[in-house]
């Protein structure tokens, strides 16, 4: 009976050091050094290819001998450990993590900048993502409704996004299922459409009268030109 040789994925290389550490199925790092890699694989080693090889106990950890280059790993997802909202003034959310999946730019305001930010991560979480990408921070000045007294409105907005962690693996089925269960949270979300939360003050009010007031005035000119 043929003997099985263990499993992993070059997690990595350096071609002028000539060595790499190999991850083997159960998570265990293997060291191994060119010389090591069978002569047919020598040119295709490199980080995220398959390999297989035999494990060799020694004084400084584990280590691989006769590495056979097999393939190329293929991409998983997994799910983000449930916590806190990522928040990111981009797409790029952390290392080894990916946005999947973005919402429709929402915006919030409030006279407390921390509220905007809690309310625009509810949001988030109210439609089902994990993530606030491409945040835009902005100012302008509220006015109250019986005085003149003025304040400062904190506007915030942001893409709610769907964040997951790729993972290189071996394992087809593994990356099948995952890839299935993504394009199925994606669809129970597409739909959502999350309305923006302004703080109507006074000053608001006048803005969007002013803007009414010269889309009628427009609308009556070209019809008296007419």
């Amino acid at each position: 009976m043929e003997r099985k040789m263990p499993t992993g994925i070059v997690k990595s290389y350096s071609s002028q050091k000539s060595y790499g550490f190999i991850r083997g199925e159960d998570g265990q790092s293997f060291f191994f050094h060119i010389s090591q890699v069978l002569p047919e694989s020598k040119r295709r080693i490199s980080s995220g290819c398959v390999v297989s090889f035999d494990e060799k106990p020694t004084p400084k950890g584990m280590a691989a001998e006769n590495v056979e280059v097999k393939g190329e790993a293929v991409e998983a997802f997994e799910d983000i450990p449930e916590g806190e909202i990522i928040v990111s003034k981009s797409d790029a959310c952390g290392r080894g993590n990916r946005v999947v999946h973005k919402l429709a730019r929402v915006c919030v305001e409030d006279r407390d900048p921390n509220a905007a930010m809690a309310l625009l991560k509810h949001k988030a979480r109210e439609a089902g993502c994990n993530a606030v990408v491409n945040l835009q921070r902005d100012r302008r000045t509220g006015e109250a409704w019986t005085t003149r007294y003025k304040y400062t409105i904190h506007v915030m907005s942001a893409e709610p996004a769907i964040v997951k962690r790729v993972v290189k693996t071996t394992d087809m089925e593994k990356a099948e299922h995952s890839r299935r269960a993504v394009e199925s949270e994606i669809s129970d979300v597409s739909d959502v459409k999350l309305e923006d939360a302004p703080v109507w003050d006074a000053g608001g009010i006048k803005m969007v009268f002013n803007i009414v007031a010269f889309i009628a005035a427009a609308i009556f000119f070209v019809s008296y030109v007419r």
